[in-house]
């Protein structure tokens, strides 16, 4: 098994095991809040994956993140991990459903409360209003006092 020497104190190997030269040991690893495997070197908690892929995957275009294929944050296997970008790193992300996008605000049902007419967005009402963009939601959310027939159409439970 393959192992390189980590900021002189520390051995990591392929599969993950940190050797502490001053211990004498394995260090211990723990799960962090984001489901990432940590361990402490140098008094600081770092990211068991990014450790592995500073020292055994090549990153030639010199990428910032580094990504779990298979998206099991656990597996933290050299053929699992890759370089990539912040946004690559989203992209493979809601690929493989690991995020799951947020619904828009545009997206909400509108109507008008006079002539009960339903509208699919507030993108589709704004014509009818003279208003902005921002000036009309921030009416329909609240943020200042609505002056319109419009609000936000809540569907029955």
């Amino acid at each position: 098994m393959k192992s390189k020497e980590y900021l002189d104190k520390y051995i990591v190997y392929e599969n993950g095991d940190v050797y502490s030269k001053k211990y004498k040991r394995l260090l211990k690893t723990r799960v962090n809040d984001n489901g990432y495997t940590c361990v402490t070197v140098n008094y600081k908690q770092t990211s068991l994956h990014r450790i592995i892929a500073l020292l055994f995957i090549d990153n030639p275009l010199n990428k910032k993140c580094v990504n779990h294929i298979n998206g099991i944050k656990s597996d933290n296997s050299v053929s699992n991990l890759e370089w990539s970008t912040h946004s690559e790193n989203n992209k493979h992300a809601y690929k493989t459903g690991l995020k799951k996008p947020t619904p828009r605000l545009n997206n909400k049902i509108v109507i008008n409360t006079i002539t009960k007419q339903l509208y699919n967005s507030a993108k589709e009402v704004l014509p009818l209003t003279n208003l902005k963009y921002n000036s009309f939601t921030n009416r329909l959310n609240g943020v200042v006092k609505n002056d319109t027939v419009y609000k936000y159409y809540k569907t029955p439970n």
